[in-house]
């Protein structure tokens, strides 16, 4: 498959998983949200390595890891380097947790909207980026 392909795949995914973050926020499934936030969020860095450097982005779900390999990391606000770390933490909590409905709990219908809208922000700037 040629690298615009790929491309497009790592993007039309990471569409998908934030269209499917809006139905879990709709129906206050929170800490899902967080998880498909951090999904869509992976997949358009996944999209904008392939871009960048014309090969397969490393095997991470890490977006602190993702985002320190690209060439415009540097640019990236304080702001953002917050948040990215805060969906990062619910990957491992939404896929390795014991306890869903405690770790549920601990999401609010205000935090849920934030970092929804953070991940819709993040991702319109990271599709800038790939110009």
């Amino acid at each position: 498959m040629d690298n615009e392909k790929v491309i497009q795949n790592w993007v039309s995914l990471s569409d998908y998983d934030i269209e499917s973050a809006q139905v879990m926020l709709d129906s206050k499934r929170f800490l899902y949200v967080a998880f498909m936030c951090q999904q869509a969020i992976e997949k358009l860095l996944k999209a904008c390595f392939v871009k960048e450097k014309g090969k397969t982005p490393p095997y991470t779900h890490s977006l602190v890891r993702l985002c320190e390999e690209l060439s415009f990391y540097s640019v990236i606000n304080e702001k953002y380097q917050e948040d990215i770390e805060l969906l990062n933490s619910y990957y491992i909590a939404s896929r390795y947790s014991e306890d869903y409905a405690e770790l549920s709990k601990s999401i609010s219908l205000e935090q849920a909207n934030d970092m929804f809208e953070f991940s819709q922000e993040f991702l319109e700037w990271l599709k800038s980026q790939m110009i």
